[in-house]
């Protein structure tokens, strides 16, 4: 009894020193670590929470027992958002025990849907559509509370509460393909229309509330999200269908109620707390997460909704019992940490794409279900929940518009951007950022004064026009080849290369109008002619190979802060002693990756602490007066070349005096591997080349660099059966290196480094990941300095 009391006050003690030092820590940026700790813990608690098989009530969670089996259901479905296996022993039991149940509560019934669903929809069909049949009938119908549901079956009050689990439930249900609820959600969007506070000028226009006069938080996230999810089982879009064609640009965008709600939200954001009442904090954490996800809302101005929850929920977490309930309206440890769960899990999926809103605030709600729905087509394909998000350039930073991998924009009017958000746009590009855009055009829209636009200013940043996309490029084929003849006449790809890839991609009709009639769930798309449903399909496929092709599937997590390479570098003079980097000019492609070696050069300062290094990196001409200033030079292309007789000579003179050649071949390019080592062989005839062996000095830390030894290497995308596969593995980083006269006077990679890093991979290069790209080229530096 001693032992098990001391292990007891150690562990506390343990768990209270953490707390101190993580509470020390609050206040600078939560990490994805962080959070997945909290997930853990919380989930322990969880699993020694649930009631044991030795239990009449194996397998359920206590608490709520008025509600049924609805505690337990929750529980069920944040931990299946947590990733947890429908066959885990805790889900099973969790499964199990509701299964046993019959319902007869609303809120048991909806959350029973809903974590059928998470499980397996197929597996559970048959009570999905009983639990659904109970929900339609459960409808309030007629009278004051038309389209909503009581606490039980027809009768008595409804409550928005309710309602939005209702509603919840139906849309899971209609979305895993089991039933389709047109009637009940017709209903539900009546009841949430009547109750919204309306009238221009009223501070709480757009809120809505539980009782008709305290508008809170989290009783508006359930108003926005129960019209979201009712628009979208009624399948309203802003596209006309005939058995002729598609019309596109059928009637002016509206403002919608969701958007009058997310506006209420907007002024009145807080995240310490369920704003208009200091009750159900982890109850609308839980609604502001649904918000969030499907509006593709990340910021409400400043603020970065997920960011700041996981904050708190990371400082306030106890560790030995879950997450305590704050405030009166509470029903418990178990629920709190459920809900805490679901807003964890399900907001940390990845952002795959950014809606991207230039100054026109009417331009980006037409077709507004379209990315929501390619996203869930890029969902389907690549097996796993993903993210996207509203991205406005006007209010955001550099690093705000990072956060998406893709950006879309679609538009009809001229673009009119200032010079600061042309370079803004630019940046994005050319750190690592993919756009992706589209003229509204033909199909009942005029899209011409888009296109022009769009096509001059792509020219003006880049310095290069758009052109046709070879019918051998990846993105034909990234993810599943596309059916072009199902597609207008004349349709085609442009793009644009900088960065050694393809990183704008234009589409002169709009493929997000086939997108918004393309559901994922499958369920109007039998309904559409046959010719437009091929044709949404094609357009679809070619939106989820672009994401495909861009991405290579890597996105970052939600909590990592994106990185970008600014140039520090004060406009002095350079000074004797300080290291610059030049690079060689020749034929072979020398100025394809202008950017790669400053941005090495400011990840050296920053990793390094080296006030010394300089970032810019002129090239060169092969010449002793070039030569003589630099101890170090580097050599990139990715074309043959051959140097001429003077310049061997010069550089045979460089090696003499002590210089050496640090180099990549730009996208893994072969012909310009080949061509360093014949060139260099040339210059020092009795040299000779060398794999760089593992347990070199220089892949270790010897040289007060990075351990190497290990890496990510990708090879380039091939096209297998009908998708474009990356190969991606572990393994020693392939360096060559020239000896002579037992010194290194040459260290080459013959996989890409440059591309990595000037943006990010590219999937048609052979090469390492920018993080692993950077730690190869300090530690080149290092050694050629230190060695």
């Amino acid at each position: 009894m001693f032992n098990r009391l001391l292990l007891v006050v150690i562990t506390t003690l343990c768990l209270w020193h953490t707390d101190i030092l993580e509470q020390r820590a609050y206040g600078q940026p939560v990490t994805a670590e962080a959070v997945e700790r909290t997930i853990d813990r919380a989930i322990d608690f969880l699993r020694q929470s649930q009631q044991q098989n030795n239990s009449p009530n194996s397998g359920r969670w206590d608490g709520a027992e008025s509600y049924g089996s609805a505690q337990t259901a929750l529980v069920v479905l944040a931990l299946l958002n947590c990733g947890l296996s429908p066959d885990e022993p805790t889900v099973a039991e969790g499964l199990s025990y509701i299964q046993s149940h019959a319902p007869t509560k609303t809120y048991e019934t909806a959350l029973q849907i809903m974590a059928y669903c998470a499980a397996n929809p197929n597996r559970y069909a048959r009570q999905i559509r009983n639990n659904v049949e109970w929900l339609e009938k459960a409808q309030v119908t007629s009278g004051k509370g038309k389209g909503g549901w009581g606490y039980e079956g027809k009768g008595g009050q409804t409550d928005p509460s309710n309602a939005q689990f209702a509603v919840l439930a139906l849309w899971d249900a209609q979305r895993s393909n089991i039933v389709q609820s047109h009637d009940a959600m017709k209903l539900a969007a009546e009841y949430w229309n009547v109750r919204q506070k309306n009238g221009a000028g009223n501070f709480n226009r757009g809120a809505w509330s539980y009782n008709g006069s305290d508008f809170s938080g989290s009783m508006t996230c359930a108003g926005i999200a129960s019209m979201i999810m009712a628009e979208d089982a009624l399948q309203i879009a802003d596209v006309d269908v005939t058995q002729q064609g598609i019309q596109c640009c059928v009637e002016e965008p509206r403002e919608s109620l969701a958007d009058l709600g997310v506006a209420w939200l907007q002024r009145n954001y807080t995240i310490d707390n369920n704003p208009g009442t200091g009750a159900w904090w982890f109850y609308y954490l839980y609604g502001l997460e649904r918000v969030g996800r499907l509006t593709g809302k990340r910021f409400y101005g400043e603020h970065d909704w997920y960011r700041e929850g996981c904050q708190l929920l990371v400082a306030r977490q106890d560790r030995l019992r879950g997450f305590i309930p704050e405030g009166q309206g509470n029903t418990g440890e178990v629920t709190s940490t459920a809900l805490a769960l679901l807003f964890l899990s399900k907001g940390r999926r990845q952002v795959v794409i950014g809606r991207l809103s230039l100054d026109d605030a009417t331009e980006h709600t037409l077709h507004r279900h379209a990315i929501h729905n390619l996203t869930g087509h890029i969902e389907d394909a690549w097996k796993r929940d993903l993210a996207w998000q509203h991205v406005p350039l006007q209010q955001s930073t550099l690093e705000q518009l990072l956060e998406s991998p893709i950006l879309h924009l679609s538009g009809s009017n001229a673009i009119q951007l200032s010079a600061a958000h042309k370079k803004l746009l630019k940046d994005y590009v050319e750190q690592g950022g993919f756009l992706f855009a589209e003229a509204r055009n033909g199909d009942g829209c005029s899209g011409d004064a888009f296109d022009k636009s769009f096509r001059a200013l792509m020219e003006e940043l880049f310095q290069t026009p758009l052109l046709k996309l070879p019918p051998e490029h990846p993105v034909w084929f990234a993810e599943t080849t596309a059916d072009l003849s199902s597609m207008p006449k004349d349709f085609w790809l442009y793009g644009l290369e900088t960065c050694c890839r393809t990183s704008v991609i234009y589409s002169p009709i709009s493929l997000g109008c086939r997108w918004e009639l393309l559901r994922p769930d499958g369920a109007r798309n039998t309904r559409l002619p046959e010719n437009i449903r091929k044709e949404c399909e094609a357009a679809t496929i070619l939106g989820v190979n672009v994401a495909t092709y861009a991405t290579g599937r890597e996105l970052k997590k939600k909590l990592d802060i994106p990185e970008v390479v600014r140039s520090t570098q004060a406009p002095n003079p350079i000074l004797r002693g300080m290291l610059r980097l030049p690079r060689l000019m020749h034929s072979g492609g020398a100025e394809d990756t202008p950017r790669a070696i400053p941005n090495l050069m400011e990840v050296f300062k920053r990793e390094r602490l080296s006030s010394q290094a300089v970032s810019d990196s002129p090239l060169i001409a092969i010449d002793p007066k070039f030569l003589e200033e630099a101890p170090i030079v580097y050599l990139s292309g990715r074309r043959r070349f051959q140097f001429s007789d003077a310049e061997r000579q010069h550089l045979k003179a460089y090696f003499e005096n002590g210089g050496m050649v640090l180099g990549d071949a730009v996208c893994g390019s072969g012909e310009f591997a080949d061509a360093v080592r014949e060139e260099l062989r040339a210059v020092l005839k009795d040299a000779n080349w060398v794999k760089m062996p593992s347990n070199h000095p220089m892949l270790t830390t010897e040289f007060e660099g990075f351990d190497v030894r290990r890496v990510t290497i990708l090879n380039p995308g091939t096209q297998t059966g009908q998708a474009m596969q990356m190969q991606r593995y572990e393994g020693i980083p392939v360096i060559e290196m020239l000896m002579w006269k037992e010194r290194v006077v040459a260290i080459f990679s013959p996989y890409d480094l440059s591309c990595a890093l000037e943006s990010r991979q590219s999937s048609q290069c052979r090469g390492y990941p920018r993080a692993d790209a950077a730690r190869i080229g300090i530690n080149m530096l290092l050694y050629a300095l230190l060695n």
